[in-house]
């Protein structure tokens, strides 16, 4: 979907751009914030 590398994901995360939920040690990302995401940063 993103067509990127993990660590390119991983940066997206600690910046901010992708926003993440936290539950413990775990990190997700919820799909409506990917799909927002992928919308805004279309050529």
């Amino acid at each position: 979907m993103l067509r990127i590398n993990k660590s390119g994901a991983y940066r997206l995360m600690q910046t901010g751009e992708i926003p993440v939920v936290r539950i413990g040690k775990v990190v997700r990302v919820r799909e409506e914030d990917i799909e927002s995401f992928v919308m805004n940063t279309k050529a």
